[in-house]
């Protein structure tokens, strides 16, 4: 085929902003209308695949007879000739009597180079997407059929994620580099496209801080924390307040580190999940990551499929999405993208299954249900993605996946209840904790045995006893423990209930129980990450520290954007400690500290660290910093945070902080 130069495509299309054709250096879109730029466009998307006709006339003129259907296609062809000349048409299309197909060499799409600037890492390329995305994907095409205009908003979707995942990335490489201004103009755009978007508000304010603006970085995080309070009503995580309290320094972002696994260790495929469901802030982006985390239990049921979850579901805007797919090379086989859409009584999954190595998509899916049948679909979806897997792994062990039970509340608003009150757990305030409290009682109410709920509602009452935000903090853990074994008794086999039996054992000292509950978890659902973290803190209070630190380094090879990724870190840390190895000790909390500064224990453990190091003065403040954050402490919660095995590993614990300050089982 001839180019119009060497080198060169032969059309240009171009899907953000209005939508508009040409061959190079011309624009031929003038006589096209909306179906017709829109077909050319899901046929880009496409390339080099070619689509059924049957495929199109569905997708464009659902409402028709399949004749008629088809019939309006041969003109919309006929127009492209017009519009083309017969020999352009016929280098841009391979047309066929049951499929149509773009040659993609031809063209050069704008939504290809978006991706391409996406996946580079040379700051120029991945700016060059700001000048690309000039509104959203399809915005202005008015074709009207439905699964079309369902189609463009998923690849909408899509194309705005991986672009503020981009430009995020973009603020950070020039921070990283000294290039404040650029790094300020990438957060700048991600926030006139998501105005919630956390890690864009945190590049602003430490551009402002590097370049000794305090008061602007002040005034910036008043602005998003009143923004984020208005349209969500919680709080900014901590540690972008953290960044702006007055003695704060700035400091560089933090790279999370994952341990590499040798290509000899990976024994079962590894596969990734990621949540991409956007919302901006509204009510389906708790629905949709509470499906999103569901989908992830029950793939991890699964003894032949080893899962990786991708930050927390409750938490999307915490991850960034182009980074993490780049770390996932060596660590994941493939990538799961799911997109969870709520829209009235409607909902859809969209569902991508990339293999990592190269990118090639395996399949690209979309499954429809009534919204309160939703969670139905993860079964279809499970089935699905094993299917692209060996026969033979399914004939052995692919059966246990379609017997699952995927089916969730019958009681929608009691989903909807439950979705909302994990959101607010997820915050880790007080205000917010209580608040999901109040939101599971209400489920409760309407769903009494649903072990989801109580699950949750059980970690809720931990949560208030660990922070020791309650006056009766063995009360608090009392009725946790009861929660969870309501949960057992309702579902014996669930993952989900074992684990919380297991961890609320451990808060009133029953930890050979507590060992046991989590690892019938871990039997139940072999790469559950939460309970593999749990086990390995319960081993090492124990005293078995190797088998605390194996486990603490399997949590973050299969999750390493968990939200508990720093306690995971804590854990090995404790280890050191223990074994007295203090300067690994020190090392390592101090990378936990990077990771999750706000969590008050960390400044305990390392001010207990430092204090048998003989460093008083950095002990002092690293344990006042601790207690500025959870003010006094009681012993019944200093006991359930720590519940160490042995009596004389508590007293050196607690007697390491009372010599800097603690005064602990006095």
């Amino acid at each position: 085929m001839t180019k119009a130069k060497s080198g060169e495509p032969l059309v240009w299309l171009r899907a953000f902003g209005v939508s508009a054709l040409g061959p190079v250096g011309e624009d031929a879109s003038a006589g096209l209308g909306a179906k017709a730029l829109g077909l050319l466009t899901y046929l880009a998307v496409n390339a080099p695949t070619p689509v059924t006709r049957d495929a199109i006339v569905d997708l464009l003129w659902e409402r028709v007879e399949p004749s008629q259907g088809k019939g309006s296609l041969r003109q919309e062809l006929r127009s492209f000739k017009r519009n083309l000349g017969d020999d352009l048409f016929d280098a841009l299309l391979d047309v066929s009597d049951n499929h149509i197909g773009l040659r993609a060499d031809a063209v050069r799409f704008d939504a290809d180079q978006l991706e391409n600037a996406a996946s580079s890492e040379d700051p120029d390329e991945i700016a060059k997407i700001i000048s690309l995305y000039k509104d959203d994907f399809l915005a202005g095409n008015t074709a009207r059929a439905a699964p079309f205009q369902n189609w463009a908003r998923e690849r909408a979707t899509y194309y705005r994620d991986l672009s503020v995942a981009a430009i995020v990335r973009l603020a950070f490489l020039n921070i990283e580099a000294g290039r404040f201004e650029r790094a300020q103009q990438a957060a700048d755009w991600v926030i006139s496209v998501d105005s919630l978007h956390e890690q864009a508000h945190e590049a602003l304010i430490r551009c402002h801080l590097a370049t000794g603006r305090r008061g602007q970085a002040r005034s910036a995080y008043e602005i998003f924390r009143s923004c984020m309070i208005r349209e969500i009503g919680a709080e900014p995580e901590a540690t972008l307040s953290a960044l702006v309290a007055p003695d704060a320094e700035p400091q560089a972002r933090p790279r999370l580190k994952t341990r590499q696994m040798a290509p000899a260790e990976k024994k079962n495929p590894v596969i990734a999940v990621l949540n991409v469901s956007r919302d901006r802030g509204g009510d389906q982006d708790y629905l949709a990551g509470g499906v999103v985390e569901e989908l992830v239990a029950n793939l991890s049921r699964s003894s032949w499929l080893r899962v990786m979850a991708l930050g927390s579901p409750m938490s999307p805007r915490d991850l960034d999405v182009d980074t993490a797919q780049r770390d996932l090379r060596g660590n994941a086989d493939y990538v799961l993208r799911v997109n969870v859409q709520i829209a009235g009584d409607r909902a859809s999954i969209v569902s991508t299954l990339n293999r990592v190595a190269d990118n090639a998509t395996l399949f690209s899916d979309s499954m429809q249900s009534a919204a309160n049948d939703i969670l139905s679909l993860q079964h279809a979806m499970a089935v699905r993605i094993a299917s692209i897997f060996e026969e033979k792994t399914l004939d052995d062990q692919g059966e246990m996946l379609r017997d699952m039970d995927f089916s969730g509340p019958e009681n929608m608003d009691h989903w909807r209840l439950l979705m909302r009150a994990r959101w607010l757990f997820w915050r880790t305030s007080r205000r917010s904790n209580e608040e999901a409290q109040r939101l599971l009682g209400q489920a409760i109410s309407l769903s009494p045995d649903d072990p989801p709920t109580l699950c949750l509602a059980a970690f809720s009452h931990m949560l208030n006893g660990w922070c020791d935000w309650t006056e009766d903090v063995l009360g608090s853990f009392t009725v946790a423990r009861e929660l969870a074994g309501r949960a057992v008794k309702a579902a014996p086999n669930s993952p989900w209930a074992q684990f919380t039996l297991g961890t609320a054992s451990s808060t009133i000292g029953r930890l050979t129980e507590a060992k046991t509950r989590v690892e019938r978890a871990l039997s139940l659902a072999p790469t559950f990450v939460s309970a593999t973290g749990d086990l390995a803190r319960i081993s090492t209070f124990m005293g078995d520290t190797l088998r605390g630190a194996e486990l603490a380094d399997e949590a973050m090879e299969l999750s390493p954007y968990d939200p508990h990724y720093g306690l995971f870190i804590r854990t090995k840390s404790m280890g050191r400690f223990l074994d007295d190895d203090l300067a690994a000790a020190l090392e390592l909390i101090d990378y936990a500290l990077i990771v999750r500064p706000g969590w008050f224990q960390n400044h305990y453990l390392k001010a207990a660290i430092l204090s048998e190091m003989g460093d008083q003065t950095g002990a002092r403040a690293s344990f006042a910093e601790g207690e500025g954050m959870i003010g006094a402490y009681s012993d019944d919660a200093f006991v359930a945070g720590h519940p160490f095995g042995s009596d004389s590993d508590l007293a050196r614990f607690a007697s390491a902080l009372n010599q800097v300050g603690g005064r602990f089982l006095n």
